[in-house]
């Protein structure tokens, strides 16, 4: 089953208004925040994330730590935590699999 990735910004960063994008791309209806550099955020956290995705599927787990990672400092993606887990665990890298583990229960 392929993993499926939010492709839209789902959350104001400043008001938490939910899809704060449905009525338009550049301002949050409820407090008029300029949601541009967050919408490029999280296209480029997405971009890293299916990135990471496919370094798990052709095992390489490194790349696939360091992608997540990236994604992870961009956008607080829900998808990002359970590729990390299974790459540390894969690499074997204990510490990152803890550091994962814990963002997966905390967000």
């Amino acid at each position: 089953m392929p993993a499926t990735f939010t492709t839209v910004l789902r959350r104001c960063p400043v008001c938490k208004k939910t899809d704060p994008c449905s009525s338009g791309p550049t301002h949050c209806p409820r407090c008029g925040c300029d949601l541009t550099r967050a919408a490029a955020a999280h296209a480029a956290a997405l971009h890293h994330t299916m990135a990471a995705a496919s370094c798990l599927r052709a095992s390489d787990y490194q790349d696939a730590l360091e992608h997540a990672a990236y994604a992870w400092s961009l956008a607080r993606l829900p998808t990002i935590p359970p590729l990390a887990c299974l790459a540390a665990l894969h690499s074997r890298q204990l510490p990152d699999l803890a550091l994962w583990r814990a963002r997966l229960t905390t967000g």
